[in-house]
């Protein structure tokens, strides 16, 4: 008589499989960080555009970041100087847990040679808002 859990029915567990990355292979995707949450797309490529072009890069990437209510609100309350106490506690009591999203951008370069020049050229580059906030 056979049995349902005979050794010869049952299938050998597979190992998961791992990934195998080849160390040979150049890394030439970089990541912009921490830009301005409402810097416009097109003003951040014609900042970079003498570095990240069709000639150099084979994709760019760019999301877009968004501020928080309470950064909307503060900004609103600053370009019209209003100093009605009702409406300046009602702020405080905005949400402080969430935080604003910076933009960031990914270009994936055709050589390490770009990658060297773009992160000589561009490294700490600041960006100041109307605000005056750095980023």
């Amino acid at each position: 008589m056979s049995s349902k859990n005979s050794k010869s029915s049952a299938k050998p567990k597979r190992s998961k499989s791992k990934r195998v990355r080849n160390k040979n292979v150049t890394k030439t995707k970089v990541v912009v960080r921490r830009l301005p949450p409402l810097i416009p797309e097109n003003l951040f490529f014609e900042s970079v555009k003498q570095w990240v072009n069709e000639e150099t890069c084979t994709w760019s990437r760019f999301h877009q970041g968004r501020i928080s209510k309470r950064q909307v609100y503060f900004i609103f309350f600053a370009q019209i100087g209003f100093k009605n106490k009702n409406i300046l506690n009602a702020f405080q009591y905005c949400s402080k847990n969430k935080e604003s999203i910076f933009s960031r951008a990914y270009f994936h370069f055709k050589t390490v040679e770009q990658v060297l020049e773009f992160h000589r050229g561009y490294d700490n580059h600041l960006f100041i808002d109307r605000q005056g906030l750095s980023y």
